[in-house]
């Protein structure tokens, strides 16, 4: 009779499969960045409309006075609120406005729930994995360094939320007349929501507890930093004929592409990330400028620009950041202000580099 077909190949080439664990683990850890680096996408795309939330129907009765209270950068701005005027909307209206407020609050606790999975993951990234290297283990890189930076933009896009911010304790309290009870991470949301005032001192503080994660990442940019330095500069470009839009293919067209050249052309393709990332490594480790390598990273970084893409149509003043890093960081950090001084005198954004070093005493 006809044995299955796996049988025969099973028969005719026997094989011994060894399980590397170390394999199984990086595979796992691969698996989870692909599906974390989609959850963090949509969730900085909830984030988004949070910032450009409309104010629902039972909201906009809302007196202004009562709003200015829930706007304050109390510890609490819901303590007490129950004796403002305006407040018997809430309570006859709570259904309606959990409804139109729901959305921002569950926006926050997911951004509160991926910080759990994430910083154990981060933690285990950089301890068990002796260099992230594009060259080598490309995917693995590259969906790392995307998904530390997606979790940094989220703590520093949730910071330009107005309406949503007063939106999610409308939810707390619509939440708190219909059961009686706040939701179970409602003290959690509230204290993210105290220290997302200042994002950058908000995840200086989350990653504090991470202390190789800066030099991991600086390390992963670092083995990309020759292409982009090249790619970035006209006259590199036009000296390599690297390719040409609008002239005859140059001679080296002809020539076999070298090991160097293909990973110059594979670089390329990360090319937009590379200054970006570099700008948000150092406002969230500034102590890292007081080495040359991290310095010459953002010197190279903005020469190549001083704005970045937050998300979508919201921008970062990079030299502004900067000069406000003294003040914006955690009292624990010694910002080196001399290097950072140093270093925007340096980049070729001339109209910026003005203004930037005569407003950094």
């Amino acid at each position: 009779f006809l044995q299955p077909v796996w049988k025969v190949f099973a028969m005719a080439a026997p094989q011994v499969v060894v399980n590397d664990p170390s394999q199984n683990t990086l595979s796992r850890t691969a698996e989870k960045l692909i599906i974390l680096l989609d959850y963090s996408q949509g969730l900085l795309t909830r984030i988004h409309n949070c910032v450009h939330y409309r104010r629902g129907r039972v909201f906009a009765e809302l007196p202004e006075k009562l709003m200015e209270a829930l706007a304050s950068k109390k510890e609490d701005p819901t303590a007490g609120i129950n004796r403002k005027e305006g407040y018997q909307i809430i309570n006859m209206k709570h259904e309606v406005l959990c409804q139109e407020t729901q959305f921002c609050y569950e926006t926050v606790a997911d951004i509160l729930n991926l910080t759990n999975e994430l910083h154990p993951l981060f933690q285990r990234l950089v301890r068990d994995i002796t260099i992230f290297d594009i060259h080598q283990n490309t995917d693995l890189t590259i969906r790392f360094l995307k998904v530390f930076f997606n979790f940094c933009r989220m703590y520093l896009l949730s910071s330009r939320m107005s309406d949503a911010r007063i939106a999610i304790y409308l939810y707390i309290l619509a939440y708190r007349e219909q059961f009686t009870k706040e939701p179970d991470e409602a003290h959690l949301v509230k204290k993210y929501l105290l220290s997302n005032s200042n994002p950058l001192r908000q995840l200086q503080t989350v990653l504090s507890t991470l202390p190789r994660i800066s030099s991991a990442i600086t390390e992963a940019i670092q083995v990309m930093m020759e292409s982009f330095t090249t790619w970035t500069s006209y006259d590199s470009i036009q000296k390599g004929q690297y390719f040409s839009l609008s002239q005859e293919p140059p001679s080296t067209y002809s020539l076999p592409i070298d090991d160097k050249k293909t990973e110059l052309y594979q670089d390329a393709t990360y090319l937009d990330h590379i200054g970006t990332w570099i700008i948000y490594l150092y406002l969230i480790f500034p102590e890292a400028l007081n080495e040359e390598i991290p310095r010459a990273q953002l010197n190279a970084a903005l020469n190549d620009r001083t704005v970045v893409i937050l998300f979508r149509d919201e921008l970062i003043d990079a030299i502004h950041e900067y000069m406000a890093l003294e003040k914006t960081s955690r009292k624990e950090i010694k910002v080196p202000t001399t290097h950072i001084k140093k270093v925007i005198g340096q980049s070729s954004s001339k109209m910026q580099v003005k203004e930037a070093v005569t407003g950094i005493k």
